[in-house]
């Protein structure tokens, strides 16, 4: 159980949406980004949050970077976290207390499709029923991803973490009180939108991942954002959702990374790929601030 919190955690995190298992070594384009400004360097990375062994190694100009970087930016210090207690808290946020069901909540569709994925893991919808919808979603797909052997330890943002412990000043943009705010904020009819974007893409979840992968190792930044916002366009009403996760986050990391062009510090920044596409990406916001971005 200890070790599933910390997979929850890890995975709310780092994103909710993306989460692929490898990355080409040498591309020549990568999801990598350099600007400068005065005496400033920024290298934004975007993020793989779950893989496994053959993600590594890295191609040679990320790890470079981050050799050079004085800091390493990430949406959460995991350096400095009780990962266990942060777990469950978003846990125990997730649970109802008063007796009340998930079932309640939902529409019976959405409840009907959960059914089905718990019985095809051999369980029983039932003895989850007391879980939110929005924590329903987030364990269905950390189990699925978990399933075809791609973990958090394994993804990118950890491996930095790792190398950096003790060697360099890690910053964070985002803190786990607020990136819970962010599923307990959410609406009755938000939370099934969520829950059932996540139904409806898991029986194509391998399928999906090889065509982001191939967009990802391309440095195809237009056919990751057709994926990964594809359920905002087809439903239009899960954009508010959509705007929750990524919208708002975006505008207030940007504004963060934009300081750190008023210093005279190398940054690595690595934020999860999702953030970073689109005309409310954190590129494109940079780049209305001014700032020539070049992706490596």
């Amino acid at each position: 159980m200890k070790k599933i919190l910390r997979q929850i955690l890890i995975f709310v995190s780092f994103g909710l949406i993306l989460s692929l298992a490898v990355f080409a070594q040498e591309q020549d384009k990568n999801f990598f980004w350099k600007a400068e400004s005065g005496q400033a360097k920024v290298y934004i990375l975007g993020s793989i949050h779950l893989a496994n062994d053959d993600l590594y190694p890295l191609d040679s100009r990320i790890e470079k970077a981050f050799d050079e970087a004085d800091k390493l930016v990430v949406e959460i210090n995991f350096n400095n976290l009780d990962q266990f207690h942060a777990g469950n808290k978003f846990m125990q946020a997730g649970l109802y207390t008063d007796g009340d069901s998930f079932a309640n909540h939902t529409s019976r569709e959405v409840y009907e499709l959960a059914g089905e994925r718990f019985k095809k893991l051999g369980s029983n919808v039932n003895a989850f029923s007391s879980f939110k919808p929005w924590f329903l979603s987030v364990f269905l797909l950390q189990v699925e991803l978990a399933n075809r052997g791609l973990t958090a330890e394994k993804g990118i943002d950890l491996h930095f973490l790792a190398k950096a412990r003790g060697k360099k000043e890690v910053l964070a943009l985002e803190t786990v009180d607020y990136q819970l705010d962010i599923f307990t904020g959410m609406t009755d009819r938000q939370q099934e939108l969520l829950l059932f974007s996540t139904l409806k893409d898991i029986d194509t979840l391998e399928e999906k991942l090889n065509k982001m992968l191939r967009a990802y190792k391309s440095g195809d930044a237009k056919t990751l954002e057709d994926m990964i916002f594809r359920c905002a366009n087809e439903y239009p009403e899960t954009k508010p959702v959509f705007d929750r996760l990524y919208t708002k986050r975006n505008i207030e990391m940007a504004e963060k990374i934009d300081t750190y062009f008023k210093t005279n510090n190398i940054y690595f920044v690595i934020v999860g790929a999702g953030h970073l596409v689109g005309k409310d990406g954190i590129i494109s916001l940079l780049r209305e601030k001014g700032y020539k971005l070049d992706q490596l």
